[in-house]
């Protein structure tokens, strides 16, 4: 009965992570990592980022990523990682947020005082709004965009929320908050805002406005410098602390303070997020790599990932390629990848083919094969073909002759830019 129990525990607990992908922006590395949280890979180099990359928003199948110090934000293809465009906001206006909302994408710029309006299909600013200083979080409520004025020039002496009408692209209202109200969040129809103090003697606030009355009906102290928000699904509500020294966490609809900087649930992280399953809280030493903690439903620990320098933010996203037991993406115009059979099994014989193929010839395109904890163990090198097709067979060897075991294995293929990432499973 105990050894049936543990199974049903274990078997939960990885449903809860089936097709979630966690994409983590890397400002010192400037590099986005993905971990396939199912399988347990990581790839700390899915994307190369501009410079000082700061935050993410995930569309269906694209990201938005801002890099702050190119002034620009640049749209990923999730399956692939291919750049797709470079947005560009404007020389010095230094952006810093981004949210999604149906086929416009909205930039909060902190040195411009201004919000962006972007069409995403058409990869171009559409319009602008002039809001408070330094605007930096967003959040978004029933066609309602509301905007964090921290107000850091003037030492947080004027920090506001601005509301833009969606429709109109215009402020309509504009009220006062405490220091520095970095991040937004919206929970059981209000307005939760993190007002994370000047670093100093002023520490962190939470403040919750209702946009029907348009009245703040609470502030309370949750002491140290909070950062962003994450949701679980037990209703309570995270923050990570920007300085790395815990995590705090209060009950949505009653402000119960669960965790506070008196009472941190450790170890730290400087960024959080979560869905209704998991919380992964992102935090480490600055200067070095960071790493990416799993909990579950019940903050029990669950895995641990080391990541890139400097990490800023965290989104959870699903998967977005379907893959069955035989397969074929296409990739790019018309390059297309196989791989058979899927999964494997040694009934099947001794090798895994993989078919390339497209309508043109092509050349230097590699095929690498990783383990589950990412590390390369086979890789065919420039292939190419004059016909436009190649037939690569693998005897499940890896590069120092070592037999595989049973298991999940990734391969990547990648050329002239492009590259794809897919799941390939070895059975008994």
């Amino acid at each position: 009965m105990k050894k049936l129990l543990i199974t049903i525990i274990i078997l939960f607990l990885v449903l809860n992570l089936i097709g979630i992908f966690a994409y983590v922006v890397n400002s010192g590395s400037e590099t986005l990592s993905r971990i396939d949280l199912e399988n347990e890979f990581v790839d700390n180099n899915f994307v190369s980022l501009g410079s000082i990359p700061n935050r993410i928003a995930l569309g269906t199948d694209f990201a938005l990523i801002v890099n702050s110090g190119d002034n620009n934000i640049q749209k990923i293809d999730l399956s692939t990682g291919n750049t797709l465009a470079y947005i560009y906001t404007g020389q010095s206006t230094n952006p810093y947020d981004i949210i999604i909302e149906g086929e416009y994408a909205y930039v909060s710029a902190s040195l411009n005082n201004s919000i962006f309006k972007l069409d995403i299909s058409q990869e171009t600013v559409v319009d602008e709004v002039e809001v408070g200083n330094n605007p930096a979080g967003m959040a978004i409520w029933q066609g309602k965009l509301y905007v964090g004025n921290t107000d850091y020039a003037s030492n947080y002496q004027n920090c506001s929320v601005s509301v833009i009408d969606l429709t109109t692209f215009a402020v309509e209202n504009t009220f006062s908050t405490q220091p520095n109200p970095q991040f937004l969040t919206v929970f059981n129809d209000l307005i939760h805002i993190c007002c994370t103090g000047n670093w100093d003697q002023i520490q962190g606030k939470i403040q919750i406005y209702d946009p029907i009355t348009n009245q703040i009906v609470t502030t309370f102290d949750i002491g140290g410098f909070p950062g962003s928000f994450g949701i679980l699904g037990n209703d309570l509500i995270y923050l990570g602390d920007s300085m790395n020294s815990g995590v705090y966490a209060y009950n949505g609809y009653t402000y119960e303070i669960i965790y506070d900087s008196s009472n941190p649930f450790l170890p730290g992280g400087s960024t959080v997020s979560a869905n209704e399953n998991i919380l992964t809280v992102l935090g480490g030493n600055w200067g070095e790599n960071f790493n990416l903690t799993i909990y579950d439903y019940d903050e029990q620990f669950l895995t641990e990932y080391e990541v890139g320098l400097y990490s800023t933010d965290i989104k959870l996203g699903e998967e977005t390629n379907i893959i069955g037991d035989n397969y074929e993406i296409n990739w790019g115009c018309d390059l297309h990848i196989k791989g058979f059979p899927n999964p494997y099994r040694s009934s099947s014989g001794n090798s895994v083919t993989f078919y390339i193929g497209s309508n043109r010839a092509f050349r230097e395109v590699d095929l690498s094969i990783y383990d589950i904890k990412g590390r390369k163990i086979k890789v065919f090198e420039n292939l190419s073909s004059q016909e436009g097709h190649v037939w690569i067979d693998w005897d499940l060897q890896t590069d120092c002759n070592t037999k595989i075991i049973p298991g999940v294995y990734l391969y990547r293929v990648e050329t002239e830019g492009y590259k794809v990432t897919n799941k390939l499973m070895i059975l008994k």
